[in-house]
């Protein structure tokens, strides 16, 4: 089955930041093309969801924000749970026909895989079990686990969207001086953060200076919210972080130098991601002091995944803001920050209102997620 992902924007022949030449884990060049070769492995569909009948977009959706409480119960970091996700997505991609009944169950089997491969401490599959509420038990998650592992071809480590996040953030703090100075590149946040070497491909934690903690989150934040809506699929995930990296960085030069990508392959995502960075610069507490974790380190309180409260109201007040944006059809050189910016819609979005998510049901995670079961 073939992705239409990667005939949105490509990863295949970006060119390599020159902030990699920092890297002493290896050849940069060789760790670069690795990490871009990734898509071509890790395929899924946007069409993925017309091979099951009993499957609505709506339910993809109430099913990750389900997996997104779990994780935040459990204090499990953000790359284990985008990596629950890309399971899910990658699953769907390669099989036919799954029962509705069945999807939170391969939901509880992506997270206890996820777990495995990214936590240093997992929990017991009888305390994931716990969360469905009767919905399977242990033994049918462990016959689950060898179905979904095989359709997966054992291949486990994506890179995925918070992962492509972390790394741009950190070739951002890379940026000299210098450089930052002639071209009037807005980096001091990360500043701190300039002579740290990270082995960019395999580490999934990073660790921040405080201030770039916050911006991460922040930035990790509309991710999340990006990745709830269904037509997230039809974008990679390294494209994904670019766009949410462009809402908060300027100028385009600095986003296309970090990234790989041109503005004009980034054009597209940009407008499917800024409404989300508005509507959280619009709804996020003041200040947003770095949320803590009772017994996880606080150099890791940013790698904690955190639940999107309410996400259905989110989304309906994102979709709002891109109808205004549509109508104001506003050039991008207008832009002035995330949250007065004003793009076009692009026709395949504008042809593909998402009914199913404002009609879909409001309670709990758990609640909802009973409603789908027969």
């Amino acid at each position: 089955m073939t992705s239409t992902v990667s005939d949105v924007v490509t990863t295949v022949g970006r060119k390599m930041p020159l902030q990699m030449q920092q890297n002493t884990s290896g050849d940069p060049e060789e760790i670069w093309r690795l990490m871009c070769a990734k898509s071509r492995i890790y395929v899924r569909n946007s069409c993925m969801m017309d091979a099951h009948p009993e499957l609505l977009l709506s339910m993809r959706t109430v099913l990750f924000d389900w997996m997104m409480d779990v994780c935040e119960a459990e204090k499990l970091h953000r790359e284990t749970f985008y990596l629950s996700m890309e399971y899910i997505d990658r699953f769907l991609t390669f099989t036919e026909n799954l029962p509705s009944s069945k999807l939170q169950l391969f939901g509880t089997v992506a997270i206890h895989i996820a777990c495995k491969v990214e936590e240093v401490y997992p929990p017991k599959l009888k305390t994931l079990v716990s969360y469905t509420d009767g919905a399977c038990d242990t033994d049918e998650v462990r016959d689950a686990e060898q179905i979904m592992l095989k359709d997966l071809c054992w291949l486990l480590n994506p890179l995925t969207a918070v992962h492509w996040l972390g790394v741009y953030l950190l070739l951002l703090g890379r940026v000299e001086n210098e450089n930052a100075d002639e071209k009037q590149w807005y980096v001091s946040e990360v500043g701190t953060a300039r002579n740290m070497v990270y082995n960019l491909l395999n580490d999934s934690a990073y660790d921040f200076s405080k201030v770039m903690r916050t911006t991460f989150i922040n930035m990790a934040q509309v991710l999340d919210l990006c990745m709830l809506d269904p037509r997230s699929v039809q974008y990679d995930y390294a494209v994904l972080a670019a766009a949410v990296f462009w809402c908060y960085f300027e100028p385009d030069e600095l986003i296309e130098e970090l990234t790989g990508f041109q503005m004009e392959q980034l054009c597209s995502v940009c407008t499917f991601v800024e409404p989300y960075a508005c509507v959280w610069e619009r709804r996020r507490p003041p200040g947003h002091p770095l949320p803590a974790f009772e017994g996880v380190d606080a150099n890791d309180f940013h790698n904690i995944q955190t639940h999107v409260d309410d996400y259905d109201s989110w989304m309906k007040e994102a979709e709002e803001i891109r109808a205004e944006m549509s109508r104001a059809n506003e050039p991008r050189h207008k832009r002035v920050n995330v949250v007065q910016s004003a793009l076009p819609l692009p026709q395949f979005l504008s042809s593909r209102p998402l009914i199913e998510m404002q009609n879909s049901p409001t309670g709990s995670p758990t609640e909802q997620l009973h409603e789908m079961r027969p």
